[in-house]
């Protein structure tokens, strides 16, 4: 009986330090897993600032301390050939910068995504590390980490793809961008000025940012839904007599038909008022298609005058039944 009460009193030791263990260690995971934490989200609570500080009450005249090198070098290039001098070198050590940011984005896309979706799994598996918990039920949320530790990681590598979108967003901004420096190196001092050579400069590394790039997608994506929705408003539905007429002026187009000659179809564009560059006024297909072009988006009114072009040309064909 003394031996069974012993025994007794050993298993209630164990299993009170087997709970002390567990919470010490649940404790420290919990630290550690903080810890871990705030040094992967370190540097992003910056506070927002409303604007820029104002600059009315800093010296103009001169060169400004403050102004950036590139700024102070446009400010005292005195020829147009100094100044664009200035600005190739300086566009050279942008582009150096964005290749060089372009290199590391992928890689350091992938380890943050990684850090960040691992971080918050095992801030969620942690919740299940409390006092007490058995063993069993450790073993199970390890496992449970590891399982979705591998999910992030597909996603992570899936989702590189929107950084190669944004990569071309970038690409296609910076050119947009150089394109007006390159314009304005060709001017003289008065009319492409410091400021303004500086203000492009700031532009054209700003475009190659991801911020700059969402902008773009955002605007191009704007600009292509507006044109479609245009092109869209402008199809007009027509009557099935005036399909019939259309169809017929698309047959007479074709090069099955014989009337089709060059100088046909050429008398039949002046009469519609096409313009028909020199090199095409002997090339029937080619004149056949800028008439095709109008013929395509063309209104009843429209239909009606390619066909009447098309029969005082001699080009029609007889499309009765």
């Amino acid at each position: 009986m003394q031996n069974r009460l012993l025994s007794h009193a050993a298993e209630q030791r164990c299993y009170a330090w087997s709970r002390r263990a567990g919470y010490w260690s649940a404790r420290v995971f919990q630290s550690a897993l903080l810890l871990v934490l705030a040094g992967i989200l370190a540097g992003c609570g910056h506070s927002i600032r409303g604007g820029p500080h104002s600059t009315l009450n800093q010296a103009a005249l001169g060169t400004p301390s403050s102004l950036p090198a590139a700024g102070q070098e446009l400010l005292a290039a005195a020829s147009p050939e100094q100044r664009n001098a200035l600005l190739d070198r300086r566009l050279m050590m942008i582009d150096q910068a964005y290749v060089t940011y372009i290199n590391g984005l992928r890689e350091e896309k992938t380890l943050t995504d990684l850090a960040t979706g691992l971080a918050g799994l095992a801030l969620g598996v942690a919740g299940t590390l409390t006092d007490g918990v058995a063993a069993k039920t450790n073993y199970a949320a390890a496992g449970t980490l590891l399982a979705g530790g591998s999910a992030i990681v597909d996603q992570t590598l899936y989702y590189e793809q929107t950084v190669l979108a944004l990569v071309s967003a970038m690409d296609a901004n910076r050119a947009t961008v150089r394109l007006t420096i390159v314009r304005g190196m060709n001017q003289d001092m008065a009319e492409y000025t410091a400021s303004d050579a500086y203000a492009d400069l700031i532009a054209y590394e700003r475009a190659g940012s991801l911020l700059a790039a969402i902008g773009y997608v955002q605007a191009t994506a704007k600009e292509a839904q507006q044109l479609s929705e245009g092109q869209i408003r402008d199809i007009i539905p027509l009557p099935p007599g005036v399909r019939g007429s259309k169809a017929c002026s698309t047959r007479s187009l074709f090069a099955s038909n014989a009337k089709r000659t060059a100088a046909n179809l050429l008398t039949a564009a002046a009469a519609l008022k096409i313009d028909v560059p020199a090199d095409e006024k002997t090339d029937a297909d080619k004149i056949a298609e800028r008439i095709r072009q109008l013929n395509r988006d063309a209104t009843p009114e429209g239909v009606a005058s390619i066909n009447a072009a098309l029969a005082r040309a001699g080009v029609l064909v007889d499309c009765s039944p």
